[in-house]
């Protein structure tokens, strides 16, 4: 695929994801805006709604305070109890006296109260005394409501003393009033009329939009302020409707809220009177859904425009990596098709093939899991709670019993390695690992280990120590001459379970580094130095250069698990005396100058010179703090 054509795939399939992306980010940018409005405009009129239930409900609280006080005062029961007709204009104008200053005390509250005998013509306000019939002109009470006052005023059971009628004044005068009549002494009855004018609504209704206010009760609407049509108002709040609300504020004036067509119906009821409920009707479209269109159309350009430039880079940074693959791969092949990808298919394919061909080298050179446990083992990298499960899943039977560990050592302090390439030492090790199978796997069982330092573990199961020599003679045997000076075998004392396969490895070692003493014979055992003071430190050649393969590699736990043991060993195990503890140090030393060299890391850093390292080393007395000191260093190395 050449470059011109990838790069308009790559613009096309950028853009397509950009027009999907922008169409649904600006779907839902209009959505999520409208539902955000909606959700405004719902906590808005539910905030009105209930700051009106608070305002009137406390208007009609006061006023009804008004009218206990009222009873216990001197001048209205003076008035309501006096049958001197002579004394009645003095009673009324105390009494009306009294309501000037009770209108005074409460005019925050924009209510009027009027007082009416039901045998008299006569009602008293704080303004003035009007004639009933110029009063409830002046309320505005229409001729249904003045019917069903005169039957309130004309009955005279009980239950009448405590009913409150609720009067609807005509659209005109906005009025809202109640009636309570009350018993008095001399027999008769007195009517209170609270008045509440509606001039300042609870709710600014907006004229620019269809919304209504309006007191609702189970005579229906007391009253109503409204934007909306004539007709749609009546189909809004249908008997239906209204019932609906009044079941939500039946026992507590809980906040509702219904769709009824295309209106959104508020209401809440009244903490003064049970069967009031407080209504707020508003579109149920959101006002300025031009404004959220103009804006997701606003929005989806903006997006539109910003993805077509969005595309381009990203098409030419898409392709830049092929470019910076291709010139890198021209290097080292020359591209004779101008197809791109075709090249690099090309050489891609040639390095899978490389990489199995690779792949298939390192798992035919790869060390046998057993072998690599066993190797580990010698070394105590294995946890011990997992050695036994090793062991029964590798089939080393050999070392459930008990067994001897045997070290042929051939190229060690002799002239092999000068003698030998590397190549022949390897073939040499080969030869020696077939001729101990052949002559010692016909007579016990063994396990034959590899190590580098050109040693030769041999796990047999066997512990009598003259027989062990017996066998390692037969070996020997078949060995030419001119090589038997150069190999040395080293038998461990005879171990009992696997836990013990470390330090038979240690003691192994141990012995090899005693060949010069003993009169340099092939075989050397335990006994050979048991007259010897044990004043040698153990730190084979192999031990420290898988030490410090761990340490370069990163393998702390590995790394950290081997210097432990090589510590424990010189510092605790073996009574060295300060000469050879001097040397063992000297030689720690050493190896931490060789994993700095190898990680490119400046002694410096944790010494200030290169011999302060052994000098403070060697300073130390105490060896839990040689110990301490030693580890700190290693780890420092990390």
């Amino acid at each position: 695929m050449k470059k011109k054509k990838f790069f308009r795939l790559l613009f096309l399939s950028f853009l397509v994801i950009i027009l999907a992306y922008t169409g649904i980010v600006s779907g839902v940018y209009f959505y999520k805006n409208k539902q955000l409005v909606q959700l405004e405009r719902n906590s808005s009129s539910e905030m009105l709604i209930t700051q009106a239930q608070k305002t009137m409900d406390q208007r009609i609280q006061v006023a009804l305070s008004g009218i206990s006080q009222l009873q216990t005062n001197k001048n209205f029961k003076n008035y309501s109890s006096n049958l001197d007709e002579n004394l009645e204009n003095y009673h009324i104008v105390q009494l009306y006296n009294e309501l000037q200053r009770m209108s005074r005390s409460f005019d925050q509250f924009n209510f009027n109260i009027g007082i009416l005998k039901i045998d008299d013509n006569t009602v008293i306000t704080p303004q003035n005394t009007l004639r009933k019939q110029a009063f409830l002109k002046n309320i505005g009470v229409v001729e249904e409501n003045e019917e069903q006052l005169q039957k309130f005023i004309e009955d005279n059971s009980w239950s009448s003393y405590f009913k409150i009628l609720q009067i609807k004044s005509d659209s005109e005068k906005k009025r809202l009033t109640i009636v309570k009549k009350l018993r008095v002494d001399n027999g008769g009855a007195v009517l209170f009329f609270l008045t509440f004018p509606i001039d300042n609504p609870f709710i600014d209704l907006n004229s620019s939009i269809e919304n209504a206010f309006a007191i609702t009760s189970n005579e229906g609407i007391l009253l109503m302020d409204s934007t909306i049509k004539e007709g749609n108002a009546s189909s809004v709040l249908s008997s239906k409707v209204l019932n609906a609300i009044r079941s939500n504020s039946q026992t507590t004036p809980t906040y509702s809220v219904s769709s009824v067509s295309d209106y959104k119906v508020h209401s809440i009821g009244s903490e003064i009177f049970r069967d009031w409920s407080y209504v707020y009707v508003t579109e149920a479209d959101v006002a300025g859904a031009g404004n959220l269109i103009s804006n997701g159309l606003a929005v989806l350009i903006l997006l539109l425009a910003l993805g077509l430039l969005l595309t381009l880079a990203f098409a030419n940074y898409t392709y830049r990596p092929v470019k910076k693959v291709v010139s890198a791969l021209n290097l080292a092949q020359d591209m004779d098709d101008k197809d791109e990808f075709s090249f690099i298919q090309k050489v891609a394919m040639d390095m899978q093939k490389m990489n199995k061909h690779l792949q298939l080298t390192i798992e035919q050179n790869q060390l046998p899991l057993k072998v690599k446990f066993l190797r580990d083992l010698l070394f105590g990298l294995i946890p011990k709670e997992r050695i036994a499960e090793k062991v029964k899943q590798l089939n080393l039977d050999i070392l459930t019993d008990e067994f001897s560990l045997v070290i042929v050592s051939y190229g060690k302090h002799s002239d092999l390695n000068e003698q030998l390439s590397r190549e022949g030492l390897h073939q040499l090790k080969s030869k020696m690992v077939t001729l101990l199978e052949n002559t010692l796997k016909t007579q016990t069982d063994i396990e034959v280990i590899e190590l580098e330092s050109e040693k030769l573990v041999i796990i047999i199961k066997e512990t009598d120590t003259e027989t062990l020599k017996n066998l390692i003679i037969q070996f020997y045997n078949h060995l030419p001459e001119n090589l038997l000076g150069n190999i040395v075998t080293a038998i461990a004392s005879p171990s009992s379970s696997f836990d013990e396969l470390e330090n038979a490895y240690k003691q192994a070692t141990n012995l090899l580094e005693y060949r010069i003493m003993v009169d340099k014979k092939g075989i050397l055992t335990m006994e050979d130095i048991a007259h010897l003071e044990n004043d040698t430190f153990y730190y084979p050649m192999d031990v420290e250069k898988d030490l410090i393969q761990f340490i370069i590699n990163g393998n702390q736990e590995k790394a950290f698990l081997m210097l432990n043991h090589i510590l424990k060993e010189n510092l605790y195990e073996r009574k060295l005396n300060k000469q050879a503890l001097s040397q063992f140090v000297f030689i720690i030393a050493a190896t931490v100058s060789r994993i700095l060299q190898n990680i490119n890391k400046p002694v410096q850093d944790i010494f200030t010179k290169n011999d302060e390292m052994y000098i403070e080393l060697s300073s130390i007395d105490d060896k839990r703090s040689l110990e301490k000191r030693i580890l700190h260093v290693f780890e420092e190395v990390f």
